[in-house]
């Protein structure tokens, strides 16, 4: 089991390429979050737009520790995402939104 994101197309989602203005912090925080989990920026600013950010970085949480009591053997790396998360959330959520 992979705990990253599927691949936007295992959703048949159907996209529109769209130019906007991100503020900076917006942006570092969907470039961190896509790093530990191996996605990248679309589905993550999509996930962000349904979600909001405090209710996307809940979810991932909520996901991650359900995965960590199911997977015993993922247990370490799936600390490792929590650790990361948390870091993530210190600096952009709780002081942010």
């Amino acid at each position: 089991m992979d705990v990253s994101m599927k691949a936007l197309s295992d959703y048949k989602i159907r996209t529109k390429k769209v130019s906007i203005n991100v503020d900076i912090q917006m942006l570092e925080l969907i470039d961190d979050l896509q790093k530990i989990l191996k996605s990248n920026r679309t589905i993550v600013f999509m996930s962000l737009l349904g979600l909001g950010v405090p209710g996307f970085i809940k979810s991932m949480r909520a996901d991650w520790e359900s995965a960590r009591k199911t997977n015993p053997e993922r247990k370490e790396k799936i600390d490792a995402l929590l650790s990361e998360l948390s870091k993530i959330e210190d600096k952009h959520v709780k002081k942010s939104y």
